[in-house]
């Protein structure tokens, strides 16, 4: 039996539960005075000790805590359990590209079901552009407006890192006139935008750095163009259950994933490997029955 679920013996007296807490104060209180020593002391590595030392118990103390209140959380069940407002779904969705956690990690972490996570990542890319120089805020909103029209309906957030285009009074205001609440990344801190900094990773691994930069603005849109075809409509994502974005945009469900048993018939299939517009760094992947 795991020791967390050891029961307290019934007829435990309370004068032992109060000597061990008693007993947990007094170490405490050494402890505070073990690092009010150090701290003090004249040898930078003894303070430097007593820092570390501090900030494990700390963190020690803390993940207990954690401990504690998710066991009580696992005892509700899932559609009975409070649920996260769409800023709080937008932090989950931030910290876990961060730590670089799967569906099921992100779902342990937060006591949630891997397909409320699921859900919540549908990473469709809605709109683009692309200029000469730095576009304005006014240049931004622009491309904004067009995104609003193409997709029928505005987003409640926008989440930006806080460059001049974004963090002025002309985006701010548009915002306002679209009921859209704007949300700013911390600037220097890693994770803070992650998933639009994912996208834009993607966007140069499996683009931009893959081709021959175009000489004309016409033809750089038509490149830019055909990845987002391809990324939207084609390219399954681990994080959507092999899904697209256009998929999951759509309410498609998961592929089925089907056991076949040892000898059963198991239908032969045919790889078929195809390109759009033939750029060999948007392959098109389909399994098809051999006829």
């Amino acid at each position: 039996m795991n020791a967390q679920y050891i029961p307290l013996p019934k007829d435990w007296p309370d004068l032992i539960r109060r000597a061990m807490i008693h007993a947990v104060s007094l170490a405490h209180f050494d402890i505070i005075c073990a690092w009010s020593r150090t701290a003090n002391s004249e040898i930078q590595t003894v303070r430097l000790k007593g820092q570390i030392d501090k900030l494990q118990t700390e963190l020690a103390l803390t993940q207990n805590q954690l401990r504690i209140i998710s066991l009580r959380f696992r005892r509700v069940p899932a559609k009975n359990r409070p649920y996260y407002l769409p800023t709080e779904r937008m932090e989950i969705l931030n910290h876990k590209a961060a730590r670089g956690w799967n569906l099921k990690q992100t779902a342990d972490a937060f006591q949630i079901a891997v397909e409320t996570v699921a859900s919540w990542l549908k990473r469709k890319a809605v709109g683009f552009a692309v200029f000469r120089k730095q576009p304005t805020s006014k240049d931004v909103t622009a491309v904004l407006d067009k995104a609003v029209e193409q997709n029928g309906k505005a987003p409640k957030y926008i989440i930006s890192d806080k460059g001049r285009q974004f963090f002025c009074a002309n985006y701010k205001n548009w915002c306002s006139r679209n009921n859209i609440k704007p949300r700013f990344g911390a600037v220097g801190k890693y994770g803070s935008i992650a998933i639009t900094e994912r996208f834009i990773k993607s966007l140069k691994y499996e683009c931009t750095n893959l081709i021959s930069v175009p000489l004309t603005l016409d033809d750089m849109r038509h490149e830019v163009a055909l990845y987002f075809i391809w990324y939207n409509q084609y390219r399954p994502h681990e994080y959507l259950d092999a899904r697209t974005p256009e998929e999951v945009y759509n309410h498609s469900p998961p592929i089925e994933k089907k056991i076949f048993k040892r000898g059963s018939d198991i239908p032969k299939l045919e790889l078929q490997l195809s390109f759009l517009d033939g750029r060999k760094h948007l392959p098109i992947i389909e399994f098809k029955k051999a006829s």
